[in-house]
């Protein structure tokens, strides 16, 4: 995980971080970030997904336009979708792949998903629309 807000954050080089992920791959933490090189998206790799508002599980689509929740065994009307995305960050010794969480997400891009969504939507729009 990375820390957009830098108070507090610890200071190492994106080589440490490699070395310290390598061997505690199940361990998050926070870490000041420089330099932000590549943030992985296409159409086989999204930055967000639809979530349950209570647990953050994946939502399963159900009958009648309705989301269901298996974990929390509730169903949705309405999608909320949430950041989960991978980027590249690089520093003068290394460069390093991390993931990015819905509430880094927010701080990092400025918005919810849900917003980003619907602005990813219109500028596709506007450009098969023109061209």
């Amino acid at each position: 995980m990375v820390d957009v807000n830098l108070t507090g954050a610890k200071r190492i080089t994106v080589r440490e971080l490699t070395k310290f992920s390598t061997f505690n791959s199940n361990m998050c933490g926070f870490y000041e970030v420089i330099t932000i090189t590549k943030i992985y998206y296409d159409e086989h790799s999204r930055l967000w997904y639809a979530g349950c508002d209570w647990c953050r599980t994946g939502l399963h689509e159900a009958s009648n336009t309705q989301y269901w929740c298996r974990k929390c065994d509730k169903y949705y009307y309405k999608v909320h979708l949430m950041y989960l995305f991978k980027m590249e960050i690089a520093d003068h010794t290394d460069s390093h792949d991390v993931t990015i969480f819905n509430q880094v997400g927010e701080k990092l891009l400025g918005c919810k998903a849900n917003f980003l969504s619907e602005l990813f939507k219109k500028v596709k729009h506007i450009y098969t629309k023109h061209y």
